[in-house]
């Protein structure tokens, strides 16, 4: 065994496991905190020139406006119904082409794989789906009162 075969051979062992492993959970956590720190600095950089400039804006306006608004009820609740959704369609996909993959190939296929996957996915997504119709159930009142706070605030802001 050469030199090249040997390191081919730990590199497939050993460090493409562990980049995968260690090194792509850790770019996207350092990527979502990179972008959310952009954000806030972005954020204070306006207020701070709106500041400097002793402009007429009024301040506690100018930081409600630059803050993201927090989702409501309603939005979470079809949040979760449209997640469970797509992991249906994701689960019966991934069946659909084991099965397919087994129906084509004679002898030549072990299937199984995709089908535990698939059927993981669709699964999760039932699970959501009946958390959003129990929620629905669940929370009817409080979305009531979401909605009516939701047109109150829309007909004083076309009043003033």
């Amino acid at each position: 065994m050469n030199v090249a075969e040997m390191l081919a051979s730990i590199f497939e062992d050993a460090l493409l496991p562990f980049a995968i492993c260690v090194g792509l959970p850790v770019s996207i956590v350092w990527l979502f905190f990179r972008s959310h720190m952009n954000e806030t600095n972005r954020r204070s950089e306006l207020i701070k020139l709106a500041i400097e400039n002793n402009s007429q804006v009024d301040i506690t306006k100018l930081v409600e406006q630059l803050n993201p608004q927090p989702r409501n009820l309603k939005q979470k609740m079809v949040s979760s119904l449209l997640t469970g959704c797509i992991l249906i369609g994701l689960g019966l996909s991934l069946i659909g082409y084991d099965l397919w993959m087994i129906y084509r190939v004679d002898n030549g296929y072990i299937g199984g794989d995709y089908i535990l996957y698939g059927s993981a996915c669709a699964f999760m997504g039932i699970a959501l789906i009946i958390a959003f119709v129990i929620g629905k159930k669940m929370m009817k009142r409080e979305l009531e009162i979401e909605t009516e706070e939701a047109e109150m605030k829309a007909k004083a802001k076309l009043e003033a």
